[in-house]
């Protein structure tokens, strides 16, 4: 229940700290020194807001000053806690306080972040202060929460892990190369590693299957025949699904150009060269999906392509 003291309380609190030279003499005293030489107590001024939760207002109050803290832009933020709330997660709630105070810095237009020195006013019957102070002490395992806590963040950094390590990591090395090297090296160079360790250490079919898709459709291959042809060697096991979705890709390609050429009337001279090669790369494509025992109708539904297509695809022969 919210104390009928507490509204009393509070709003002399924030009347009081709310006079800008009473609140320099405030600070003067209780600022830690360690913390006071930092700041220049004569550019203080009320910043405007609470950052209280709506649902907490009836235990917390708060008064936020801002100044300049070893020369740039920074904050007080002075909290009044009734006793009734007393708890083993007070550091944690001020916490989450002192970041709406950052994001609002960031929303005004600054780029970095500010230091927001937090200060707790308590006045409760109960002494000394009951509560902790500690942001470790939120945690339930505080020993290891004090190892990870605001220190750097675990970089996993793929470009400088040499890939002779990244194949070493069993499970996950397929998964690594791929993502390390899917930009910027051609499948005829990507593909043998990867598909080795696939063989080794295959992931759950679901899984398997989204990473053929991914190295198909997003890595680059200048040469699809030879690419077929070193998934055969390398991972004759994938061989008939890497060559449906790289011939589904291919086909889909050489429709989409020879749809647009045949709406332009088929260009002279080059054009004309290059039409009739790649119209002849398609058909060994088609062929080999043939040769696979693939039937005609699941080629067309994979590569939706025409009857008349596949007619005019034929005459190249």
């Amino acid at each position: 229940m919210k104390s009928s003291l507490s509204i009393p309380h509070d709003a002399l609190f924030k009347k009081f700290l709310s006079n800008v030279t009473l609140a320099k003499a405030f600070l003067e005293v209780y600022l830690p020194t360690s913390v006071k030489q930092y700041c220049d107590l004569n550019t203080l001024q009320i910043a405007n807001g609470s950052f209280v939760d709506a649902h907490l207002r009836q235990y917390f109050s708060d008064i936020v000053y801002s100044l300049k803290i070893a020369g740039a832009p920074g904050y007080i933020y002075a909290v009044i806690e009734h006793e009734s709330v007393v708890g083993q997660l007070t550091p944690f709630k001020l916490l989450r306080y002192q970041t709406a105070i950052m994001q609002q810095h960031l929303e005004q237009g600054n780029e970095l972040l500010p230091v927001v020195v937090p200060m707790l006013f308590y006045r409760g019957r109960r002494s000394p202060y009951p509560g902790p102070l500690d942001l470790l002490s939120c945690f339930e395992n505080q020993e290891l929460a004090e190892k990870i806590f605001l220190k750097p963040i675990k970089l996993i950094d793929l470009s400088v892990i040499p890939d002779e390590e990244i194949q070493t990591h069993k499970s996950i090395a397929a998964f690594e190369l791929l993502q390390k090297h899917i930009r910027t090296r051609d499948l005829l160079q990507l593909a043998q590693p990867v598909l080795k360790i696939l063989n080794t250490d295959p992931p759950p079919g679901e899984l398997l299957h989204s990473m053929l898709k991914y190295l198909v459709e997003e890595g680059k291959c200048t040469n699809y025949p030879q690419f077929i042809q070193l998934v055969t060697e390398t991972a004759p096991n994938y061989r008939e699904e890497i060559m449906t979705l790289a011939q589904h890709l291919e086909l889909a390609g050489w429709k989409k150009g020879h749809q647009e050429g045949r709406q332009e009337g088929h260009q002279e001279g080059e054009q004309k060269g290059e039409l009739k090669g790649e119209r002849k790369k398609t058909l060994e494509i088609v062929n080999n999906m043939l040769a696979t025992g693939m039937q005609l109708d699941k080629i067309k539904e994979l590569t939706k392509l025409s009857d008349q297509d596949f007619a005019e695809l034929t005459e190249v022969s």
